[in-house]
């Protein structure tokens, strides 16, 4: 699939906004603890993108009840549904200067009869050395969503959905 860039200057994809708050000194300190010994830019998207899947719980997947509302908070709580995951990935991603963007699939769920129609929240982040987008989903992993990234392969998109 290619990835559609919505604003034309790539910076635009750097910005630190009110729901990604990256000059939070927790995220500062967290992206610290994350990047501190990483050479590459695909090591530290693959390092930041694992924290925030394998470390951040979907708030459905736990039962949480905590409504997340930007990176710090996500970061504080340890948990957010799809959309607030993605502010924190775009956060440290974006710490370490590396464009980071928001995607979302429109769904129908069969969870609970009627279908129902939700919509899934996702990152792309910019392959510098490719010059192209790919897309990321940190949503965490369970039995029905399976989703990865493997830096030696970054052609190779895994979405949960």
């Amino acid at each position: 699939m290619k990835l559609e860039q919505k604003n034309k200057r790539l910076e635009d994809y750097l910005e630190q906004t009110d729901l990604v708050n990256y000059h939070h000194p927790a995220i500062k300190a967290r992206n610290r603890q994350l990047v501190s010994d990483k050479n590459s830019e695909l090591e530290m998207i693959e390092v930041c993108y694992l924290f925030v899947r394998d470390q951040i719980h979907h708030s459905n997947d736990i039962g949480g009840h905590r409504i997340t509302k930007n990176a710090a908070e996500v970061l504080a709580y340890g948990q957010g549904m799809c959309y607030a995951k993605t502010m924190l990935l775009a956060a440290l991603l974006r710490l370490n200067r590396i464009p980071t963007g928001f995607c979302y699939q429109s769904l129908l769920t069969k969870e609970a009869p009627p279908l129902r129609h939700t919509v899934h929240a996702l990152n792309a982040v910019f392959l510098s050395q490719e010059k192209r987008w790919l897309r990321l989903d940190p949503r965490g992993n369970n039995q029905t969503c399976q989703a990865n990234f493997n830096p030696r392969e970054p052609y190779h998109e895994r979405l949960a959905y």
